[in-house]
């Protein structure tokens, strides 16, 4: 249940910004996974990447071995950086380190595994590319 909350809300905190009026990342353009450019089913390949294979591989690599090695905030900072939206990346790597070690491991990759999904599902329906 933690996990899928965390997750929820990282999810609102991901898209935040853009409706907020700012702008991060990659902003507007069509994306190479669009349907309309590549088809569905590599859509739903990179939907499913993302939420099952990058959100576990994420975890595993920066909430288990980099903040046992480095340490909680470093960890948050190299997780904003590898991200191009480097603000809401730290609030996402904190939120999912604070998770991690307070509930568990599993519980942080749920986490990120509900914010991947919903959040591909959000740019699927929406057409938000930039999330991509």
């Amino acid at each position: 249940a933690w996990g899928t909350l965390a997750g929820i809300a990282v999810f609102f905190i991901w898209i935040a910004p853009e409706y907020l009026g700012f702008t991060t990342g990659n902003a507007g353009g069509v994306s190479p996974f669009d349907p309309e450019v590549c088809g569905w089913p590599l859509t739903l390949v990179r939907l499913a990447g993302s939420a099952f294979v990058i959100a576990v591989a994420e975890e595993l690599f920066f909430r288990k071995w980099l903040m046992d090695f480095a340490g909680f905030w470093w960890m948050v900072a190299l997780f904003a950086i590898e991200h191009d939206r480097w603000a809401v990346g730290a609030a996402a790597g904190a939120v999912y380190g604070f998770l991690a070690l307070k509930k568990g491991l599993a519980s942080a990759i749920a986490a990120h595994v509900v914010t991947n999904f919903v959040l591909g599902l959000w740019v699927i329906w929406r057409g938000d590319w930039q999330f991509w």
